[in-house]
């Protein structure tokens, strides 16, 4: 099995993109957002709940606004391309179950699967590379995988990393790069 290991900050969207969407101090909530809280609702974990409906709907509507659709298009064609499967890096995992995650990246046009995310390990030498690794320890059906991040706190993973810059979020190179490594076995 093949497994992209996603962030999202600095992939899904970038500097660019905040500067150029049109977003005034208040942006209304739409009846698309409406539901989609509405099937999010029940998805947030259970340590974040209960949660006010406009609290709720703020949040809601924060996270769809800040997924740029072009870059998870470019990540749908990665993904159909590769046959990878996704699990989830990225910060976004804390607030949000995978099957909220899912939710929310579908309803800006994601069609690819999350199937999980990376555990949280605690200590101070503890950077993103080692829950990566130990994510893929405890499955040794993964046959390749590739890191999609801006960041470069993979440790010993660095050789499995298409870096991404904040600046622009993924592109058209760091899909073909992400191609090229995920045609490298790594076992």
């Amino acid at each position: 099995m093949k497994i992209l290991f996603l962030d999202i900050d600095g992939v899904l969207n970038s500097r660019n993109f905040f500067l150029t969407r049109k977003e005034r101090e208040e942006d209304p909530i739409t009846p698309e957002i409406e539901a989609l809280a509405d099937q999010l609702a029940d998805l947030i974990p259970s340590t974040l709940r209960p949660i006010p409906r406009k609290r709720l709907l703020e949040v809601v509507s924060l996270d769809f606004r800040n997924l740029d659709r072009a870059s998870i298009l470019l990540l749908n064609d990665l993904l159909d391309r590769s046959e990878a499967k996704v699990v989830i890096s990225s910060t976004w995992r804390f607030g949000h179950t995978t099957e909220g995650l899912s939710v929310l990246l579908k309803a800006r046009g994601f069609v690819g699967e999350i199937i999980d995310k990376t555990p949280e390990l605690r200590g101070d030498l503890l950077v993103r590379g080692h829950e990566i690794q130990a994510w893929v320890d405890d499955h040794p059906e993964v046959t390749s995988f590739v890191i999609l991040d801006d960041d470069n706190d993979m440790a010993h993973l660095d050789v499995r990393l298409v870096r991404t810059a904040f600046q622009t979020g993924i592109t058209q190179e760091n899909v073909e790069r992400a191609l090229a490594l995920l045609s490298q076995p790594t076992r």
